[in-house]
Parts: C-alpha cells; sequence; structure tokens
C-alpha cells in the first residue's frame, strides 16, 4: 500500500509536504531531526541570488523558510492519511486538521 510521507509541525498544523516520498519515513525523520542545521542555511540562501543554491530531496525542495518559522517546535512526521509517527518512530494516532494541506 502506498503511504507518502511528509514533515509535520504539531504546534502550528502545519506541513512541510514533499512528492510522492512513499515509504521514506526515515528521510522525513532525518529531515525533522536536523530542522535547526536546515533553518540556518537561511542567511546563506537569502544572501545569494534566486535559484543559486537550494536545498533538494528527490521528493522535492526542503523549504527552508518553512523550518525557520518551525524551529524549536514539535516536529513529527505524517502520512497522506495524517497517522503521525515520532522522531524516535513511536505511533503518534492520527489527525484530520492535514487532509487540506496534504490533499
Amino acid at each position: 500500500m502506498s503511504r507518502d510521507w511528509n514533515v509535520a509541525c504539531l504546534d502550528c498544523k502545519s506541513v512541510d509536504r514533499y512528492n510522492d516520498a512513499n515509504h521514506r519515513e526515515e528521510l522525513m525523520r532525518a529531515i525533522a531531526k536536523n530542522s535547526s542545521a536546515i533553518a540556518a542555511l537561511a542567511p546563506l540562501m537569502a544572501e545569494l541570488p534566486h535559484g543559486d543554491i537550494e536545498l533538494r530531496t528527490f521528493y522535492g525542495s526542503v523549504d527552508v523558510d518553512w523550518h525557520v518559522r518551525h524551529n524549536a517546535h514539535k516536529l513529527v512526521i505524517i502520512s497522506e492519511y495524517g497517522d503521525l509517527e515520532d522522531l524516535d518512530g513511536s505511533e503518534l494516532g492520527r489527525v484530520d486538521w492535514a487532509w487540506s494541506e496534504l490533499g
């Protein structure tokens, strides 16, 4: 069964969305765990002309500005069905607030 994963902020109910990251829980966990490092790239990216530097995965660009906005927030991973998992892999249940962002 297909199960695409993304990074989510529980504090703001916001999703850093990727394209068809099917069964890529570990990648999304790594992105969420390193969110502060990703956010730290913002000044470098802002200093350079648009397009000179980009942080990408095979499933789309990492939204550095999203990580700045959600720095130090409670980040988890979320499936396309709203299933939440903590960064240690424990299941946190299912939410319906993400449907508008994931749909």
